[in-house]
């Protein structure tokens, strides 16, 4: 089983030629409304690639909040937890470039009403996880991550995206999921000297006794673990959006982690699932099954 405690959004999603800088308007396309936030994102993704989830996060009560919920409802995962409050469902303002790549604005709303005790850990069992993010308020990333531990679940923590946490928080965890910007600035953070990312990766597994899974975009994955480095490459895409990408990696992780496999195959599955992620458009939309993952596994 997997527990999670995450955002919910709505992603507004209009296609530029090239994402705006300081002071710049650009023209875009029709806009989309697209359910997304990194929590609902990595629960939608872990439920298509095979796991049981179930998810704690918050909604408001106006008309984004059935968008936001939409395929969460659809993956099967529990939304018992799901909460809904007096706020406004969060948005992501996000333009994709036509090269793929894209920028994101994120506004909480209901966000910043989850709380970690909307968790229920007290039929959790052995090899359960609790997988999080960092969109919901970062005392209760720290509770949640204390519950989870109590109650002897394995932490596997997206520290996305990249915010300044209390460095305690991050002695709770057993897998640390980032990215190379995440990686620097955990390891800043925590006193570390900064660097190339498979430097940062294992002095980051040596201070926290951790596995650190670092991602690296096209060139795939990057685990350590005692200091110990293990390099996982990616398929050669073309990507469409890489909208979501990380949030697919995460969940199908989670989803392997989740079926009794090993951190190292989980990895595997994950890869393969945040590329498959970046030939659809939106998050929650283009996170791939569990049979579309199997299939490009077996196609090599």
């Amino acid at each position: 089983m997997i527990h999670a405690l995450g955002s919910i959004n709505v992603d507004i999603v209009t296609r530029v030629d090239h994402l705006p800088g300081p002071g710049e308007t650009v023209s875009g396309s029709d806009y989309r409304l697209i359910p997304g936030g990194k929590g609902a994102n990595q629960v939608v993704a872990a439920a298509r690639a095979g796991g049981d989830v179930r998810f704690a996060g918050a909604v408001g009560q106006d008309a984004f909040a059935d968008i936001a919920l939409s395929l969460l409802e659809q993956s099967g995962a529990d939304l018992g937890a799901v909460a809904r409050v007096d706020a406004p469902t969060g948005i992501a303002l996000i333009p994709v470039a036509a090269s793929g790549e894209n920028s994101i604005v994120v506004a909480p709303g209901a966000n910043a009403h989850v709380a970690a005790s909307q968790l229920d850990l007290s039929a959790a069992g052995e090899g359960d996880i609790l997988m999080i993010q960092n969109e919901v308020p970062e005392a209760e990333i720290g509770k949640a991550l204390a519950l989870a531990r109590d109650a002897g679940l394995t932490v596997v923590h997206n520290a996305a995206p990249a915010k300044a946490l209390d460095p305690a928080i991050y002695d709770l965890v057993n897998v640390l999921i980032v990215n190379e910007t995440e990686g620097q600035q955990v390891a800043a953070q925590l006193g570390l000297e900064t660097g190339a990312p498979d430097a940062v990766a294992a002095a980051l597994s040596r201070r926290l006794g951790a596995a650190i899974v670092m991602t690296l975009g096209p060139e795939g994955a990057l685990l350590a673990q005692n200091g110990a480095l293990t390099p996982f490459p990616a398929p050669t895409i073309t990507p469409v959006d890489t909208t979501g990408a990380g949030d697919a990696f995460v969940g199908a992780l989670c989803a392997t982690l989740s079926s009794g496999a090993g951190l190292e195959e989980a990895i595997r599955t994950g890869i393969i699932g945040g590329s498959l992620a970046c030939l659809t458009e939106g998050a929650q939309t283009s996170s791939p099954t569990a049979g579309q993952i199997a299939a490009q596994r077996a196609a090599g």
